[in-house]
């Protein structure tokens, strides 16, 4: 079967390249990571082939982020999509 998840975020615990936002610190990220690689161990058995990133608040809702992962040569972007309510955009894959 084809799914989609259409809520899933990802991130990573290095902070110095993806800095967090103001009022975050590294103890908040539970679990300390969870990378597209992660995300993949789940969401393949699942049947779960298109998924909608959404961006972690922690990272703040301004900037966009890219990643490649090891899993098949994967890639995409999270970003904002411009909106009059200020929520965070996502980008699907």
């Amino acid at each position: 079967m084809n799914y989609i998840d259409a809520h899933v975020h990802v991130w990573t615990d290095d902070t110095a390249y993806y800095p967090l936002t103001a009022g975050y610190k590294k103890e908040d990220m539970k679990p300390p990571r969870f990378t597209p690689e992660d995300l993949f161990r789940h969401t393949k058995p699942a049947g779960v082939d298109r998924i909608n990133l959404i961006q972690m608040s922690f990272y703040g809702f301004d900037k966009p982020r890219s990643f490649t992962t090891k899993d098949g040569g994967r890639s995409g972007t999270v970003d904002r999509v411009p909106g009059p309510d200020r929520r965070s955009g996502s980008a699907a894959c």
